[in-house]
């Protein structure tokens, strides 16, 4: 499965390494994704 989280601060991250997918982050502050997808092993993507 794979799943697109909005929202890069700490709930989107937990939420990014609790569920078991594949995760890329969508976020206004696109360091903040790049953050909270290197912190799960996730992508990221532009909004």
């Amino acid at each position: 499965m794979d799943v697109l989280i909005v929202g890069a601060g700490s709930m989107g991250t937990w939420f990014g390494d609790a569920i078991d997918a594949r995760v890329t982050f969508a976020d206004l502050d696109r360091d903040a994704a790049a953050t909270a997808a290197e912190a799960v092993g996730g992508d990221v993507t532009d909004l």
